[in-house]
């Protein structure tokens, strides 16, 4: 099975996006926002694995 054409990177909608329109950028926002709350809300255990799977870092790379 050939998934090549499913990434983000390959797909026309995904390049269609713009990233300075204003409407993305308060959704950015209101999702940093709500990571910021759910990392507030983490148990040491659960911050400890975040932070080896790459944290705060790794989510705003994809952003």
């Amino acid at each position: 099975m050939n998934i090549s054409g499913f990434g983000a990177g390959s797909n026309s909608v995904y390049k269609s996006i713009n990233t300075n329109s204003k409407q993305y950028k308060v959704a950015a926002k209101d999702h940093l926002a709500a990571l910021m709350e759910e990392e507030a809300m983490m148990t040491p255990e659960q911050r400890l694995l975040y932070e080896l799977m790459g944290g705060h870092e790794e989510c705003d790379a994809e952003l």
